[in-house]
């Protein structure tokens, strides 16, 4: 065995996806692995995607076996989201494993009113500082918001995701000028921002829509003036068709974003962006040209306008996507982890 993942489940989440995807690209490369889970996940959205290339056990009912691997091998483990984190620091004490391991952090940031989530994280700071676990962070803001929990600084490293998919070969063209927003409906991704932003812009552009991929948004929550140039759509299977058409794709997150894969997505069409502060985002630009961050609500829309005025060219749009190209593939994000790991 060469490498063992624990997580939770296999259910579909941004780590759980992650975890997947790496795995199996290193299977690609020779590499056998091991999933541990603490529940069954048999049933699970990802399970079927190890196409049985990937050994998963589940504690619970592979006890036995599970802490059998892990007591028998050297392999390096990987604790995948928090919950894996306390449980296997447990296990560890419990078990007598030396496993060489990591946490592997999937969260950035948190809103002002999750209190719980943050006194949590200074209870997972201290435990750092007193394990032999090394730290990978999902992103560069996940690393200073954690070690600002005194997450301990030494043997911590950033791996981004880098998991964007990549656009098809052919674009459809649509037959109308919009706005884009990628996103669900919650209060991380600022849906009170969105709305206003939505309406200063159609206002003032009458032959453009917003189009909204994403669920939970309802066109009730939007006003009546715009609700009729408003297109919601829960799934895409044509996701960028969308990007490739688009005039602008904003991004409104207020907090919680690591590495955004919309605004990767976005680059690899050469669509000019539009966002916050948040998350990645000003790094994730810096080789990128058609992009802008912007402070609040007012200067969003204007922005937004203001590129509707001056759109890029073909060439423009073209360079960008050239320039940008190199920082986007997930072949860099597992090279990283090879680094790391092995």
């Amino acid at each position: 065995m060469d490498l063992i993942h624990v997580i939770p489940n296999l259910k579909n989440g941004g780590a759980e996806n992650m975890l997947v995807n790496l795995a199996l690209q290193l299977c690609k490369r020779g590499y056998k692995q091991s999933i541990i889970t603490f529940e069954n996940s048999k049933g699970d959205f990802n399970f079927s995607k190890l196409n049985k290339q990937i050994l998963v056990l589940n504690l619970k009912t592979d006890k036995k076996k599970s802490l059998k691997i892990l007591k028998e091998t050297t392999a390096p483990v990987i604790l995948w989201m928090y919950t894996s984190i306390l449980k296997f620091e447990f296990l560890k004490l419990r078990y007598k494993l030396n496993n060489q391991y990591f946490w592997n952090i999937r969260h950035s940031d948190f809103g002002s009113l999750q209190i719980k989530q943050k006194l949590g994280l200074y209870f997972l700071g201290i435990v750092s500082n007193i394990t032999n676990s090394r730290i990978i962070y999902c992103s560069y803001k996940s690393k200073s918001v954690h070690e600002n929990y005194f997450f301990k600084e030494i043997h911590s490293c950033v791996i981004q995701n880098r998991l964007a998919k990549l656009p098809p070969a052919k674009i459809n063209k649509l037959d109308y000028n919009f706005i884009l927003f990628v996103g669900r409906n919650n209060p991380q991704k600022g849906p009170e921002h969105l709305k206003k932003i939505v309406f200063d812009v159609l206002k003032t552009q009458s032959s453009f829509k917003a189009v909204i991929l994403g669920s939970g948004w309802n066109l009730n929550y939007f006003n009546k003036e715009i609700q009729d140039r408003i297109k919601i759509i829960n799934s895409a299977e044509n996701v960028f068709d969308y990007y490739g058409n688009a005039k602008c794709l904003l991004y409104t997150s207020l907090y919680g974003e690591g590495y955004p894969n919309i605004i990767a997505e976005g680059m690899i069409m050469g669509v000019p962006l539009v966002g916050y502060d948040t998350g990645d985002f000003n790094l994730m630009i810096q080789n990128y040209d058609l992009a802008e961050i912007v402070s609040n609500k007012d200067e969003f829309a204007t922005t937004i306008l203001n590129i509707i005025n001056n759109q890029p060219t073909e060439q423009q749009r073209t360079n960008a996507i050239n320039k940008i190209s190199p920082e986007l593939y997930f072949d860099k994000t597992i090279n990283n982890y090879i680094d790391i790991l092995f």
